[in-house]
Parts: C-alpha cells; sequence; structure tokens
C-alpha cells in the first residue's frame, strides 16, 4: 500500500481524487492547505504527493521548492492553467507529472500509478 498525500483546495474534486486512491488500495493524507500538509510530509514520509497549483495561503513554487528541496518523492501537479509555460517549469523544478484540470479520474489514477512505478521500479502493484 502507498501513501499519497494530497494538497487540492477543492474539497470536492479531494474527495473524489480520495476514493479513487482508497479503490486502488493506497492511503491519503488530504489537506486543503499547503502549510499542514507540508508538516504531515515531514511525519508520514508519503511515496508520492499530489498538489494543486493554485493555492490560496502560499505561492505554489515555495511549495514545490520545499518539497523538492527536502524530501526525495515524486510530485504531480494539477493545475487549472494548461498552459505549456507553467508546465514546462513545473516539470523544471522538479514535477515528475502534471495533469490539466478537469481531468478523468481514470487518468488521475492511471498516472498516480505510473509516478509510484517510476518512483520505485523494482515493485510493483
Amino acid at each position: 500500500m502507498s501513501k499519497i498525500l494530497l494538497i487540492e483546495p477543492d474539497r470536492r474534486l479531494m474527495v473524489a481524487m480520495q476514493e479513487v486512491l482508497l479503490h486502488d488500495g493506497h492511503e491519503c493524507l488530504c489537506h486543503v492547505a499547503p502549510e499542514t500538509a507540508l508538516s504531515d510530509l515531514a511525519r508520514q514520509s508519503p511515496d508520492l504527493v499530489v498538489m494543486e497549483l493554485r493555492q490560496r495561503t502560499m505561492d505554489a513554487l515555495t511549495v514545490m521548492e520545499r518539497i523538492t528541496n527536502n524530501y526525495c518523492v515524486p510530485v504531480i501537479v494539477l493545475s487549472t492553467t494548461a498552459s505549456a509555460t507553467e508546465e514546462s517549469m513545473m516539470l523544471r523544478l522538479g514535477a515528475d507529472d502534471y495533469l490539466a484540470k478537469p481531468f478523468s479520474m481514470r487518468v488521475f489514477g492511471a498516472r498516480v500509478a505510473a509516478a509510484l512505478r517510476s518512483a520505485a521500479p523494482n515493485l510493483r502493484d
């Protein structure tokens, strides 16, 4: 079972993503605010972080830098913008994947599985 840290300010979307992850056998650590997510990241050591780029209380670039500079964990970035510039910037800053909203929950589950496989190539679902 993999532990996934979700940072998503939209509670309805977070619940939908959590349902997919739980169905796929993952444990979920859900946060609407990046501040609490970052402290949970230090305590829980998740296998993957999924974060919304648009945060209300903290700049997403700061969140991404804190994660990539302090932890060895893959990150999937979610965004409503779907800009090639934004996508390339996030990938260069350390994101492992970028998923534009709206997205299919089936695709979301597949992207999570792919990120986990890439992070631990010797482990298979």
